[in-house]
């Protein structure tokens, strides 16, 4: 996650890849930075500008041939764009800032929490755990 500026033109940006011997997934989401936090720490106090609403693209292809499929045919495989809506939960970021959690401490809570949900590998383990809002955690 990073800010990208153009002038006073300021967009925060979610960029991320996620990869596997044969597939790939890209994500990527822009926002603009017009909500301000106050963040106070240990040693410091500041105000910063972060997007309340980050909108982009989930891109993904896999060829899936690591898969044993039986049958005629050439190729197998997939390739989708989802929509991503990413928000700020300022809860989570108010409990991150307070117990002075980095990104890696963070993201592990953002997965037990997913983990609670009943989610393994981001993935429902049955079809009645619910709808997961992703758009609800912030990274």
């Amino acid at each position: 996650m990073f800010v990208a500026l153009k002038g006073d033109n300021q967009r925060m940006v979610i960029s991320a890849t996620a990869t596997n011997d044969v597939s790939t997934t890209v994500f990527y989401a822009l926002g603009k930075t017009e909500k301000e936090l106050n963040v106070e720490s240990r040693n410091a106090k500041s105000k910063v500008k972060v997007a309340e609403k980050m909108v982009g693209y989930a891109v993904s292809a896999d060829s899936e041939k690591d898969l044993p499929f039986s049958g005629a045919g050439t190729s197998v495989g997939v390739a989708g764009v989802s929509i991503l809506t990413a928000r700020l939960d300022e809860t989570q970021t108010q409990t991150a800032i307070r117990d002075s959690l980095d990104t890696a401490a963070q993201l592990d809570v953002i997965v037990n929490l997913l983990e609670a949900g009943g989610y393994v590998d981001g993935n429902p383990q049955t079809t009645a755990c619910g709808e997961l809002r992703i758009e609800n955690y912030e990274l």
